[in-house]
């Protein structure tokens, strides 16, 4: 039974953390056998092994050909890659990252051919003001499948998307602005 809750509780850990861009010291992770994310294509295996279903969410920063392939491999079905913006420059401000989006397109097309469904992880928000607009950019990504999530003003992360100044929205609630009205 102690062997079943520590794959289930690393398993779990496929779903709250993952960092492709450096490797961090995971902190919940009481069995210590998992180190790093370097450590995590392992665990995808693992979870995979026991039967579960694998997906992880990214901002594509650092998805390589060599890192499509490992997450291949591992049998990781599905990768969510974030979008915040309708447009690149946007997008990129936001998150920090200059160069991502072409990533992005460059990884989004590598982890199709290698069978990994890809989906856009969008969040509403402010710099989102033409939902068609959104709609084109992600085709031009190569995406065929998004989804929507509302943003938070608490989640003790260095992304700007969850921040209490994010230039994403204002303050108000979301229904108050309106702000992905057509």
């Amino acid at each position: 039974m102690a062997t079943i809750a520590r794959d289930l509780h690393m398993a779990a850990s496929i779903a709250s953390f993952w960092g492709l861009s450096r490797s961090l010291t995971l902190l919940d992770d009481p069995t210590g056998l998992l180190e790093t994310t370097d450590d995590l294509p392992a665990l995808a295996a693992r979870a995979v092994g026991l039967g579960m279903r694998v997906s992880l969410v990214t901002n594509g920063f650092t998805l390589t050909p060599e890192r499509s392939d490992t997450l291949a491999a591992a049998g990781v079905g599905t990768v969510f890659l974030s979008i915040d913006a309708a447009d690149a420059a946007a997008h990129e401000a936001n998150r920090g990252l200059k160069g991502v989006i072409p990533r992005i397109r460059t990884a989004n097309a590598q982890l199709k051919q290698r069978g990994l469904k890809t989906v856009a992880s969008v969040t509403i928000n402010h710099l989102i003001g033409d939902f068609r607009a959104l709609a084109r950019f992600l085709a031009e990504l190569g995406f065929s499948t998004v989804t929507f999530s509302y943003p938070k003003r608490t989640l003790h992360s260095s992304s700007q998307v969850f921040s209490a100044t994010s230039p994403q929205y204002p303050s108000g609630s979301l229904s108050e602005r309106a702000c992905w009205s057509a």
